[in-house]
């Protein structure tokens, strides 16, 4: 049984490294090509600023979240 977990453990710790391996890959190859980082950021921020610049998307987060918050506590306590 033991022999068993340590080839277990063993295949996982085999998988883990494989992985890590890949990972680093990605993020080297990333890092290396700085122009498509440069476009991902400018999208991000371009999207957030768009959310942020829309009051009435804003507004529609707000109501949705407030919504979401305050209906189970007036579902408990209707005279609140």
């Amino acid at each position: 049984m033991a022999r068993l977990l340590n080839k277990s453990a063993a295949a996982r710790l085999l998988q883990l490294q494989e992985q890590t391996k890949r990972q680093e890959a990605l993020v080297r190859r990333f890092e290396n090509n700085n122009e498509e980082y440069i476009k991902m950021a400018k999208t991000v921020k371009d999207t957030v600023h768009h959310c942020l610049s829309n009051v009435r998307t804003l507004l529609d987060i707000i109501c949705f979240v407030m919504s979401t918050c305050l209906t189970p506590t007036v579902m408990f306590k209707p005279s609140s």
